[in-house]
């Protein structure tokens, strides 16, 4: 959920009416968030046992206009540091070597509860010298500007991503050649990914969450030419490209813009995302998903709820198992040496980051969870496998791994063998002939 001030509502959320003080709204109004863990119902966001015993009550169950909503608090945010790049004597800062530019809707929010701004720079330079056009944040939002060593550089701090300094393909500066992008490595995540993918309409605008959601983008992109058939549009504001994958999600290739990433969620709480792509921890027989927590390890759902709330249709992207598992998916088929011992299809889910139900009951929606060996569809029914992967046992390497006996289609289907092979599989050229079916069929 978003901690900023939100300056522009979805198409249901509106201001608390009779909150909005001396500096701003004291929060808003939503239907986002109803019937998960954040919902007062169930656990009102509540962490721990400190919080349900002595927290105060962030969010609320409120009715407007005959309908229940969820009023959110507004955060009243005293501090703000943010990374940007250059700032003039005045304050006045730039971001044109960010990743993103986000930091303007922070900082107003920050201010206007009469906080403090910390902003750090990589460059100083002379008043009146920066383009006007070019400043994201105005030196009145500023109060404290630090010029950073090269040792507290973000990617000197996490030697784990493999990288030691800021590629300009991702700030904008040049655009490369797509086949300069390595190849993802053949093993059951990319499958997963590619199983993902013939859930992908094309020319739809597209969210890929983090971790292996991402893969299927940049599959998309390096392997399946279909930078011209989908969009991506990512939380942190990135609009086109090539996403990077696991940790290296927020490094785009070659975007096509960035926008402040509450300006993104503007457009995700208005439903102006087609398609979702997320990652699922558990998921259980009705198709609730959690994301959040795994025994005491609390995760947080991020930008999860926001997205999956609004978005047209999703698709929830995972392995079946977790833990070590060994398959063979080379030749064209799938078999499982050994699984996972840890169960992801629960009975029921730890915490309802996603709720099924309530998704569903908003209309028309088309939800489906994938993975490397099964494809499953959502429904008021509850899930039903609809495809399985060449070479699978449905009863030893699919039922037998679940706590629950989902439904199973009677046209039950087989996955596209091509999946389970190392060269491109030619989705592009599948999905537009899917495509031209559904328009021939139309009266």
């Amino acid at each position: 959920m978003r901690s900023v001030y939100l300056s522009a509502r979805g198409y249901d959320s509106h201001f608390q009416e009779d909150s909005v003080g001396q500096n701003g709204p004291g929060g808003i109004i939503t239907k986002v968030g109803l019937d998960t863990f954040v919902d007062p119902r169930l656990s009102g966001g509540k962490m721990n046992s400190l919080t349900r015993e002595k927290g105060e009550d962030l969010i609320k169950l409120v009715e407007w206009q005959g309908e229940t909503y969820l009023f959110y608090k507004r955060p009243m945010i005293s501090t703000c540091v943010l990374s940007c790049s250059t700032a003039d004597e005045k304050g006045n800062v730039t971001t044109e070597k960010e990743l993103t530019p986000t930091g303007l809707s922070m900082a107003i929010s920050c201010k206007t509860n009469g906080g403090r701004v910390i902003v750090q720079v990589k460059r100083y330079t002379q008043a009146g010298t920066l383009n006007s056009r070019m400043v994201t944040i105005p030196h009145i939002f500023v109060d404290h500007v630090v010029l950073e060593k090269p040792e507290h550089r973000l990617f000197r701090q996490f030697p784990e991503w493999g990288l030691t300094e800021l590629n300009p393909a991702w700030t904008g500066e040049i655009r490369v050649p797509l086949e300069t992008l390595k190849p993802m490595p053949h093993g059951l995540e990319k499958v997963a990914a590619r199983v993902a993918l013939e859930c992908i309409t094309p020319g739809s605008v597209v969210n890929f969450g983090f971790g292996l959601p991402s893969s299927v983008m940049y599959i998309a992109c390096t392997e399946e030419n279909m930078m011209d058939l989908v969009t991506s549009a990512l939380e942190i504001g990135i609009i086109g490209g090539v996403p990077g994958i696991e940790q290296q999600f927020a490094l785009c290739t070659n975007a096509d813009a960035v926008i402040p990433s509450d300006y993104m969620f503007d457009n995700i709480w208005g439903g102006g995302i087609d398609h979702a792509f997320l990652s699922f921890g558990e998921i259980d027989e009705y198709g609730n998903v959690n994301v959040s927590r795994f025994g005491n390890a609390i995760i947080g759902p991020g930008g999860f709820i926001d997205i999956s709330h609004n978005a047209k249709n999703l698709c929830f992207l995972g392995t079946f198992t977790s833990g070590v598992v060994e398959a063979d998916c080379a030749q064209g088929q799938l078999k499982i040496r050994k699984d996972g011992t840890v169960l992801k299809f629960k009975k029921r889910v730890q915490e309802i980051t996603f709720n099924s139900r309530r998704a569903l009951s908003y209309g028309e929606r088309r939800i489906r969870v994938a993975t490397e060996r099964a494809l499953f569809e959502v429904t008021e029914d509850g899930l039903i496998l609809t495809k399985i992967a060449p070479g699978i046992d449905l009863e030893k390497d699919i039922l037998e791994k679940m706590e629950f006996r989902p439904l199973i289609s009677r046209d039950l289907k087989t996955l596209d063998h091509r999946i389970y092979r190392p060269e491109p599989i030619g989705i592009r050229e599948k999905l537009l002939a899917e495509r031209d079916e559904q328009k021939d069929s139309r009266p």
